[in-house]
């Protein structure tokens, strides 16, 4: 759910980092693994696609960043078993914040 997402995000990050989070919020609506769910991201926000990074902790986020044609970035922090067969599907790897902030302002 959504403000799940904000607490926990603002929790791990602080606040002001992200210009928007964006969680599970029902059924009817886009959500992972659709290319609907970024495409609504992108649109909301005057996006280049291109020059986006789709930041998650599983197999679902993966798919969901190769289905919208966008970077991945797993993190090892999350929910996942972290299996070399998922690290490999990944186009970057963080198991930290400081590293997830280098990649993000790059």
């Amino acid at each position: 759910p959504t403000d799940l997402t904000h607490i926990v995000i603002e929790h791990i990050f602080g606040e002001g980092l992200f210009d928007d989070i964006y969680g599970f919020k029902s059924q009817e609506s886009p959500h992972k693994p659709s290319k609907e769910f970024v495409d609504e991201i992108v649109k909301d926000h005057c996006l280049d696609v291109s020059k986006c990074i789709f930041v998650g902790d599983s197999l679902t986020d993966l798919l969901t960043a190769s289905n919208s044609s966008m970077d991945s970035c797993l993190v090892t922090w999350g929910y996942s078993l972290y299996e070399k067969e998922l690290l490999e599907k990944a186009s970057y790897v963080v198991n930290d914040v400081s590293t997830l902030e280098d990649i993000l302002t790059k």
